[in-house]
């Protein structure tokens, strides 16, 4: 009886055994936003509350808190009011005020406030700080107060677990063998295991694959460093020499299109370009790794992640994480927002293969 075949791994398999992980801001991966303390008080006369809310926003405008609805409808149902109107924070009465709260000591009661008899005794509450970016968020937000929430159809999506479907893991899968293929070349010739690939989404076109060059004379050619060093040089610039290295290579044009503007930020944020530029958009070379994805295998340290900022690379996806990665592990790097830039991040990217190479480190 003859042994059956070896079953070869199918495409759909490999991908299986690994899922591209968002690595998001600290602030929207939480369930919670934070809340502040303030006082609210009952609407007595509900055919006063339109005159009541443009009354109390004169008085206490809330300012930088516009996500704040200003009426909600009473959460106990056996109280004979059916509204409540928020008034103002807490801090908004001076620190010694007394406890328990009276209503004078929150609206004036000199006349000066028509609707005065249209409110109740105040209590306090507590309300959201911030407003929510996920759904969550909102979820725990509207528990503490109404407030209104602009769905981002993108964050939600990343937070859904299913960003990417079978055909684009097969791709991912596809260019992170390409820079696995490069990290083993790379320690074939002495240096660390550490490679990279430079992707064009829109085409498929791999556009740059290296390897870590790093040595006694050249200590900062990280992989990183030096693919984008070969997205350059395929642009016309470029900065390093790669006759050592022959597995290093620029591959395609590196056609990643033009530098955005402010308008266009957003989860992927784009830096605004220069001045007046008299050629067409199709006439314009591409800035550096704009539009492009970058697959290493091992994270980024800090340098390679400011490159990766300057480079204004669309998105970034690494195998295993490292322990002074700045893009997951020691720091956030690609979500702060002090920067002019801000890209994508996703871990896990055939991590097992990745981390197996990155034991020979």
């Amino acid at each position: 009886m003859e042994p059956e075949p070896k079953k070869q791994r199918t495409d759909e398999e490999g991908a299986a055994r690994w899922r591209a992980v968002p690595v998001l801001a600290d602030h929207l991966v939480g369930n919670e936003v934070p809340t502040q303390p303030a006082y609210a008080a009952p609407i007595l006369d509900k055919r006063a509350t339109a005159r009541l809310i443009a009354a109390v926003c004169r008085l206490y405008p809330l300012e930088g808190l516009q996500h704040l609805k200003r009426v909600r409808g009473t959460l106990d149902t056996s109280k004979a009011h059916g509204l409540e109107i928020l008034l103002c924070l807490t801090r908004d009465l001076p620190a010694n005020h007394k406890q328990p709260v009276r209503l004078a000591d929150v609206i004036p009661d000199d006349g000066s406030f028509a609707e005065y008899a249209a409110l109740g005794l105040p209590f306090g509450v507590l309300v959201p700080q911030s407003p929510p970016l996920t759904r969550p968020q909102f979820e725990f937000a509207s528990r503490c107060w109404p407030c209104s929430f602009h769905e981002r159809k993108r964050l939600s999506l990343l937070l859904s677990g299913r960003p990417f479907d079978d055909a684009d893991k097969r791709r991912m899968e596809a260019h992170m063998g390409r820079a696995l293929q490069a990290a083993r070349a790379g320690l074939a010739r002495g240096t660390r295991p550490v490679g990279a690939a430079v992707a064009d989404p829109r085409t498929g076109e791999v556009v740059a694959v290296a390897h870590d060059c790093c040595s006694p004379e050249r200590p900062l050619h990280h992989a990183v460093m030096v693919a984008v060093d070969l997205v350059a040089r395929g642009q016309g610039g470029g900065a390093y020499s790669y006759d050592e290295y022959p597995d290093c290579v620029c591959v395609g044009a590196g056609r990643g299109g033009s530098a955005g503007t402010e308008d266009d930020r957003g989860t992927t944020e784009v830096a605004g370009g220069g001045g007046h530029d008299p050629r067409t958009p199709s006439e314009e070379e591409p800035y550096l790794c704009t539009n492009l994805d970058v697959f290493v295998t091992r994270e980024p340290c800090v340098m390679c992640a400011m490159a990766l900022v300057h480079s204004r690379v669309q998105r970034v996806f690494y195998g295993t994480p490292s322990p002074d990665g700045a893009l997951g592990s020691a720091y956030k790097l690609h979500a702060n927002d002090n920067l002019n830039h801000r890209f994508e991040v996703f871990r896990g990217v055939m991590e097992e293969e990745c981390r197996q190479l990155s034991s020979e480190i």
